[in-house]
């Protein structure tokens, strides 16, 4: 929720942060910023300013947030189950030829 808001309008205040979320859902000030420092941590966002001036953005686009994402769950599942997670993707990207172009790129372009 907040990394998408961050992707749509830059770089935010966390006053102005909650703000914006709070009109969807009730959220506390506290809550906001416990999030903040969490996504501050992980190298999520960027924290800018001084003070009241103090603005956060995100530090990855969304496509490499993805990403990210992608090679963290798909780390989880070949960690805990090997060959069958690795077998189980060819499987899935196989039934999809421009699944399996995208692949077949993406190995080559780490090959180089």
């Amino acid at each position: 929720m907040i990394l998408s808001y961050l992707w749509g309008h830059g770089p935010t205040s966390a006053t102005d942060l909650h703000a914006a979320l709070s009109r969807r859902d009730e959220l506390a000030y506290t809550t906001i910023h416990t999030e903040l420092s969490r996504l501050l941590q992980k190298g999520l966002v960027t924290k800018s300013g001084r003070s009241l001036e103090t603005k956060y953005d995100v530090a990855l686009s969304r496509q490499q947030y993805l990403e990210r994402r992608m090679s963290d769950t798909l780390n989880e599942l070949v960690q805990a189950h090997g060959a069958a997670a690795i077998h189980g993707f060819v499987d899935l990207v196989a039934q999809d030829e421009a699944m399996m172009a995208e692949l077949r790129t993406a190995l080559k372009r780490r090959r180089r």
